[in-house]
């Protein structure tokens, strides 16, 4: 295993074990987390983000952090995608010739 799949897993636990010490993961929680990170904003606070879940300002930033680890692989699968040309495939699977 290469060391950046080994960050990658590390920080994926932490991650994981802040949301199960925090109850991160309800409906409400969730809800919550996602206006924060969608609200239009240039981005959020890892203060303030600690500050409303209760949690010190660290463990905020590994979260924050990790929000930010999916954001760039997804963006990069969407953009590997589109230049494969498979960013239309819903649109041809299924049609007949």
């Amino acid at each position: 295993m290469d060391y950046q799949t080994q960050q990658y897993e590390l920080h994926k636990k932490a991650f994981d074990a802040i949301i199960e010490k925090y109850n991160l993961k309800t409906e409400k929680r969730s809800n919550e987390i996602a206006v924060l990170l969608t609200n239009g904003t240039d981005g959020v606070n890892a203060g303030d983000f600690a500050k409303k879940f209760g949690m010190d300002v660290q463990e905020a930033v590994v979260f924050l952090e990790w929000i930010k680890v999916g954001i760039a692989f997804k963006t990069k699968a969407i953009d590997t995608a589109q230049q494969s040309g498979f960013n239309d495939i819903g649109s041809k699977v299924g049609k007949k010739r």
